[in-house]
């Protein structure tokens, strides 16, 4: 679908892609804003949540004033907002980590209640689903070789492993002062595939 809808650059598609970005946007961050009003009141006491969800109605307020969008004046304009609300919601993962782990003494050492975890969740799949669609709506805006859109159309699975591994051996050096097992790619190491390629990035 991400491969097929990011074919279509003609200005009335673009215009529409807009409109419904800024509509799907406002239901996604109001359900964010009200899920985090539902957390106990101590947690939104802590000074890391009150900051994500300040974020978040700010992001909110943002693109509720956003003017209609009818030209490609205005895609421009609305995709220069949705640009830098990613930039503004890029570390609230670390912030509420950062908040919960802070909240924790209040709860006397018992575990958090389970509307606490099932509305982390919550939030965290919602941030994982906007960043893809966001990225492909603006992707369409941009040409790259071997890809489309956020797509990449022959990525090489053994490079990717690779990578990854490489990263997670750094971790686990400069981290955990530990030295990770050695990765063996066996199979068909030469396989190239269409993939999102934000799935795989460890560090996004």
């Amino acid at each position: 679908m991400l491969m097929k809808e990011s074919r279509s650059r003609d200005r009335n598609k673009q215009v529409r892609s807009c409109q419904f970005m800024r509509h799907e946007f406002l239901i996604r961050l109001s359900k964010v804003i009200s899920n985090m009003q539902n957390l106990p009141y101590i947690i939104l006491t802590n000074a890391d949540i009150k900051r994500v969800l300040d974020l978040y109605m700010y992001a909110f307020s943002d693109m509720l004033h956003q003017p209609e969008i009818k030209t490609l004046g205005d895609v421009d304009k609305f995709n220069e907002t949705l640009s830098g609300l990613l930039d503004d919601l890029q570390d609230i993962i670390w912030l509420l980590a950062k908040g919960i782990h802070e909240s924790q003494p209040h709860f006397n050492g018992e575990e958090f209640p389970i509307i606490v975890k099932k509305i982390m969740d919550q939030i965290v799949i919602n941030r994982l689903c906007n960043r893809i669609l966001a990225r492909h709506h603006l992707s369409m805006h941009v040409q790259r070789e071997g890809y489309i859109s956020v797509v990449h159309t022959e990525l090489s699975l053994k490079s990717m492993i690779k990578r990854n591994a490489a990263f997670a051996a750094n971790v686990c050096q400069n981290v955990y002062m530990d030295t990770l097992p050695e990765v063996l790619i066996d199979g068909h190491a030469d396989t190239k595939s269409s993939f999102h390629t934000q799935h795989y990035r460890l560090r996004s």
